[in-house]
């Protein structure tokens, strides 16, 4: 009879351990997607930096980090990247470059993926309204931008020819394509002139290369 009633507790408590699990397991809050993110190929996002980057404080292997500003979907968004080339002339006839590799995206909800693209156009801040003075809500009037038509680009995963070209001859297509057949995943800037900087919220238009 005791070793009966050892066995109906044994089961008991066992049962009872089997439903504290199940429930605790209902309860538990949904993981976030990790890297099930996944973007479209050839789409065009605007970046807008976070944070300064030059060849005069930098070097490679530096982190960057941008916030998508369109499109609308992907708006606020994180991406992060890392500087694969970092070179400055030093002198004013010569080419700085910088070469920025772009690797994750993380949504505003947490949801992250990989980030392959290659930079088609660059705009740099040249002002805000009211002279960047925030009003009595504490808004700051729109910024201005300005592409920068002597910038070169050229592809940046060891290809080696320089598909850009000047910035203002309308190369997006040919970038797309390279990008489309999975061949950049990031982009080299160069400038002729000592130093090649870009300023808190640059903004770069790149075309994905999707996964």
């Amino acid at each position: 009879m005791k070793t009966r009633k050892r066995s109906i507790r044994k089961w008991a408590t066992l049962l009872l351990m089997v439903t504290v699990a199940i429930s605790a397991t209902r309860q538990a809050p949904a993981e976030p997607r990790g890297d099930g993110l996944k973007l479209p190929q050839n789409t065009r996002f605007t970046l807008e930096l976070l944070s300064p980057i030059s060849t005069a404080r930098n070097k490679k292997g530096d982190s960057f980090r941008c916030t998508v500003v369109e499109p609308i979907e992907y708006k606020s968004a994180i991406v992060d990247g890392e500087l694969t080339k970092v070179k400055a002339s030093g002198k004013a006839s010569g080419k700085s470059e910088i070469a920025m590799g772009f690797r994750r995206i993380t949504m505003p909800n947490g949801d992250t993926g990989k980030f392959q693209a290659q930079i088609a156009e660059v705009y740099e801040v040249t002002g805000a309204a009211n002279e960047g003075r925030a009003d009595n809500e504490g808004r700051v009037g729109a910024r201005s931008y300005r592409k920068r038509d002597a910038l070169r680009i050229a592809l940046g995963s060891g290809i080696g020819a320089a598909i850009g070209a000047v910035i203002a001859g309308g190369t997006g297509a040919a970038i797309g394509a390279a990008i489309g057949a999975g061949l950049a995943a990031a982009g080299t800037l160069s400038e002729k002139g000592p130093d090649l900087e870009f300023g808190d919220g640059t903004r770069f238009v790149v075309l994905t290369a999707g996964r």
